[in-house]
């Protein structure tokens, strides 16, 4: 692969699958692209790590937006360098610096032939405690992620849903921080699912939540081993009672919790003012082997019922361990799409958090101070094997578009 080598106003190269045209002025003798990956059918992704000199102009991008450089994000429309005597080269001469530009072109083509335009992710995190301190006490310490550095060159989506996280507190503020960042990242389309606390929140405020992109409130009800395990009867008081407040928002509330405290809360869901949707998280925690349980029958009955909502996400999470991999949530995903293909949506779990197993035994000051990295998960494999067993195309634009856009636009 070779970098662009443009000197007039207007050019054309094929790169893999892409093609690069259109209208971009730039003051410039090299640029260090380190990587480059589409959007979307009209949209490309660039980041520099550098550009010489520093010192540079204001440079105009059509159509999108104008901005100054330098600059370690942006979007286009459209790439055409001109004013470029040199062309466009690499600071660094090393051919794995090409290589990683290929391989993030080649993903992306890749999950663009599987993916419907326009996919929807409807579980992902965002960290910045830098910005919004976690809370304290917290079972576990994340080391950043920004929502710049979702991976949308390995899943191909650009609907994202960023739920609050356990120990980001009960205040939406960085929520809200993110979903702000809607402006500025043309071509994505962001929603939220926030920590709410009925007790102090009012009704105007629920109402600014909604207009900043909030869609309805998450309940993390997963001890992991980090205090009680709470059980169906309390996590209904919890849900009745936020239900109350949100009903008529026609919000979504998001639930975190074992499968047998679903099987429990069965009776209590179907009585729930139908404007909310209740949306059981990662499969109803339905692990490897718990497919042959009467709780897990009676999470179907829900589904079908059209009831509840499952995420079909956290595969790994579940998985982790089981020697047959995520062959052995085969039983349960077929199940709950084959019952559910309205009420199913897909879902990544980004960044990926450490499993609670890993923190077993860690001391309350250890959770504060550790800082935890991600997990390396393969999601990409997972959208693959969804495709094997998803061959319905209609259950598949379901899963990925017409059921997360009915829900959270």
């Amino acid at each position: 692969m070779k970098y662009m080598q443009e000197s007039g106003e207007h050019g054309e190269e094929e790169w893999g699958s892409m093609s690069l045209v259109g209208d971009m002025e730039i003051q410039a003798s090299a640029v260090y692209i380190s990587s480059l990956c589409m959007l979307s059918n009209n949209s490309i992704r660039v980041d520099l790590a550098c550009i010489f000199p520093s010192n540079l102009p204001t440079r105009r991008v059509s159509p999108i937006s104008i901005f100054s450089v330098p600059a370690k994000h942006f979007l286009i429309s459209s790439l055409t360098f001109s004013n470029l005597p040199n062309g466009i080269i690499s600071s660094d001469p090393d051919p794995a610096i090409q290589a990683h530009i290929i391989i993030q072109v080649e993903t992306m083509s890749t999950v663009n032939s599987l993916l419907p335009k326009g996919a929807w992710d409807t579980h992902i995190h965002v960290f910045d405690p830098e910005k919004f301190p976690y809370a304290t006490p917290r079972s576990y310490t994340p080391k950043e992620a920004p929502v710049a550095d979702y991976p949308v060159a390995v899943t191909g989506c650009t609907g994202l849903v960023v739920v609050h996280a356990s120990m980001q507190g009960s205040s939406p503020a960085a929520l809200v921080d993110t979903l702000n960042r809607q402006s500025s990242m043309p071509g994505f389309q962001l929603r939220g699912l926030a920590t709410i606390d009925v007790d102090s929140i009012t009704d105007a405020e629920l109402d600014a939540l909604h207009a900043a992109g909030v869609r309805g409130a998450r309940m993390h009800e997963m001890a992991w081993g980090h205090g009680e395990q709470k059980g169906g009867e309390q996590i209904t008081k919890k849900i009745k009672v936020l239900a109350s407040r949100l009903a008529r928002l026609g919000w979504v509330i998001g639930v975190f919790c074992p499968l047998p405290a679903w099987a429990a809360m069965a009776d209590m869901i179907r009585g729930l003012d139908p404007r909310v949707k209740i949306v059981a998280d990662h499969f109803g925690s339905t692990f490897p082997g718990d497919e042959k349980t009467e709780d897990f029958q009676t999470l179907l009955s829900l589904i079908r019922e059209k009831r509840l909502f499952v995420k079909v996400s956290g595969f790994e999470r579940l998985y982790h361990g089981n020697p047959a991999g995520i062959d052995s949530l085969e039983t349960t995903a077929k199940a709950v799409i084959e019952t559910g293909p309205d009420q199913i949506m897909f879902g990544t779990d980004w960044p990926h958090t450490q499993l609670g197993v890993t923190r077993k035994g860690k001391t309350d000051e250890q959770r504060l101070n550790e800082i935890e990295g991600f997990r390396e998960v393969d999601d990409l494999a997972h959208i693959k094997k969804l495709r094997e067993w998803i061959t319905d195309d209609e259950i598949w634009q379901k899963l990925f578009i017409t059921n997360p856009q009915r829900i959270f636009e």
